[in-house]
Order: structure tokens, then sequence, then C-alpha cells
């Protein structure tokens, strides 16, 4: 009996000393990588914009109305 509660008491402080740091890396990893995704995506939205004003401005015609169109929906 004295076994069992002291290997009880090895586990729970096993998990203590482990897996609350093994949780917060998680957590910090997710925190990072939904900040990089909102970065990447506002990066994305501005340079797509910026492309488009840049490409109508130096081209004309029906197919620039069809292509500027297109970039809209993919940026959008």
């Amino acid at each position: 009996m004295l076994n069992e509660l002291r290997k009880k008491l090895e586990k729970q402080i096993i998990r203590l000393c482990v897996a609350s740091p093994s949780h917060a890396t998680s957590q910090n990893r997710k925190s990072m990588t939904r900040e990089t995704k909102k970065r990447s995506y506002e990066t994305l939205k501005k340079e797509s914009t910026s492309y488009k004003e840049s490409f109508s401005s130096s081209a004309k015609g029906q197919w620039v109305d069809e292509a500027k169109k297109t970039v809209q929906t993919l940026s959008d």
C-alpha cells in the first residue's frame, strides 16, 4: 500500500512539473501561429492592393478589368 501511494505521488509530481510547461509551450506556439497567420494575411492583402493599383495604371483594356476583378476576388 505504501508503494502504491508513493507511485501515485511520483506520477502527480511528474505531471505537475512536466505537463504545465508543456501545455504552456503548446499555447505559446498556437498564439504565435495565429499572429503569424494574421500578419501574413495583412501583408498579402496590402501587396495585392498595391499590385492591383500599379497594374491598373500601367495597362488598359477589357482584359485589365477582368484581371483586376480576379485579383480583388482572390485578395478578399
